[in-house]
C-alpha cells in the first residue's frame, strides 16, 4: 500500500514537472514537505496499541479464494506459482 502511494505522488510529481507546469525544485520540496506532514500526522494520530492486536489475531483465510504461493526450484530453474483451497 505504502509503495503505491509513493509511486501515485511520484508519477504526479513527474507529469507536474514534464508539463512545464512546475519547476523541479517546486516539485522536490513540494514532495519533501508532504511527506513530512503525512509522517507528523499519521505518528500523531496513531495508536500503538491497535498494532499489538493486529500480531496476535490471525484472520481466518477465506475458502473463496485460493492462497497463492511463488515456487521456485533452483536445480531446474523453474518458476511457478502453487494455488491450495481450503475446503
Amino acid at each position: 500500500m505504502r509503495f503505491g502511494a509513493y509511486g501515485l505522488a511520484t508519477a504526479v510529481s513527474i507529469s507536474r514537472y514534464t508539463g512545464r507546469n512546475h519547476f523541479l525544485s517546486d516539485a522536490l520540496v513540494g514532495s519533501v514537505i508532504g511527506y513530512g506532514i503525512g509522517r507528523y500526522v499519521y505518528f500523531k494520530h496513531h495508536d500503538s496499541n491497535l498494532d499489538e492486536q493486529k500480531q496476535t489475531t490471525l484472520s481466518p483465510r477465506s475458502k473463496l479464494l485460493p492462497l497463492v504461493t511463488l515456487s521456485y526450484n533452483g536445480r531446474a530453474r523453474e518458476y511457478g506459482l502453487l494455488l491450495t483451497w481450503d475446503f
